[in-house]
C-alpha cells in the first residue's frame, strides 16, 4: 500500500511539473508575441499619425513603451485630444 501511494505521489508530482512547464512555455510565447506586435504597431502608428497635430509627442511615447495596453491608452488619449481640437 505504501509503495502504491509513493508511486501515485511521484506521478502526481511529475504531472504537476509538466503542467507548470507547459504554462511557462505558453507565457513565454505570449511575451514574445507581444514584443513582435509592439514593434509592428510602432511602425504603423508612426505612419498613421504623420502630419497630425502634436503627432511627434505621441509617437515618442509609443516608441518608449513595451506594452500593447500602454500603446492603446496613449492612442486613446490622443484620439480624445484630436476630437476636442477638431
Amino acid at each position: 500500500i505504501l509503495a502504491e501511494a509513493s508511486r501515485q505521489a511521484t506521478d502526481m508530482k511529475k504531472k504537476a511539473e509538466q503542467s507548470i512547464e507547459q504554462e511557462r512555455k505558453k507565457a513565454m510565447n505570449e511575451i514574445k508575441d507581444e514584443k513582435v506586435a509592439v514593434l509592428e504597431i510602432r511602425n504603423h502608428v508612426s505612419w498613421y499619425l504623420k502630419g497630425l497635430k502634436n503627432a511627434n509627442e505621441v509617437k515618442n511615447q509609443v516608441f518608449l513603451t513595451k506594452s500593447i495596453v500602454d500603446i492603446i491608452n496613449i492612442l486613446e488619449k490622443y484620439r480624445l485630444y484630436i476630437k476636442e481640437e477638431y
